[in-house]
């Protein structure tokens, strides 16, 4: 921003010169000299000096959030989403986030550039921590971590049935009414 106004403050000097001619012929018939010139030039170059320090904001650093950390029992091939989309920044915008692991067994992030991604679970329990960078508009960049404890669960663990007794027992009588259809 300061370029901008010490560019307006070159144009408004050269207006000057050319109302004042080419510096040749008595100062008679000019009324403005060299020294109110300089003058001129000296307060153009302190009002824009001051111009563009008050316009100078602060910019607010964004806002990253990875979610909440927790504990997943899973299988294999199982696909686990993380997400950034509640990240912001209070005076801005956000232009680029961007997930990395940082511990755990590795796993292959899908697309690490975007506000979420996924990846497929390790074949063994393992945890899992990645950190969430966000930039804003002006190249602040903030970051949050998560952390995933994953349980790896054998796929044959749930070929179990979850209860030991048949639905009906042998030892019983049956319902007599099992059978027969209902009216409606």
């Amino acid at each position: 921003m300061k370029i901008f106004f010490k560019f307006v403050a070159h144009i408004i000097i050269i207006f000057i010169f050319a109302a004042c001619g080419s510096g040749s012929g008595s100062s008679s018939s000019n009324p403005i000299n060299n020294s109110q010139i300089t003058e001129t030039v000296e307060e153009l170059e302190k009002v824009t000096t001051e111009s563009a320090e008050e316009l100078e904001i602060d910019n607010l650093a964004p806002i990253a959030n990875a979610g909440d950390n927790y504990q997943q029992n899973v299988t294999s091939s199982m696909e686990i989403l993380l997400i950034g989309n509640e990240s912001y920044d209070p005076d801005g915008y956000i232009v680029q986030y961007e997930w990395k692991q940082l511990s755990g067994r590795t796993v292959h992030l899908s697309n690490p550039y975007n506000s979420t991604t996924k990846f497929i679970v390790p074949s063994k329990s393992s945890t899992l921590i990645f950190e969430l960078a966000v930039t804003d508009n002006h190249g602040l960049i903030a970051t949050d971590q998560i952390t995933i404890s994953v349980n790896y669960v054998p796929m044959h663990y749930y070929d179990q049935p979850s209860n030991p007794y048949p639905v009906e027992p042998t030892d019983q009588p049956k319902n007599p009414y099992y059978d027969q259809l209902l009216p409606y």
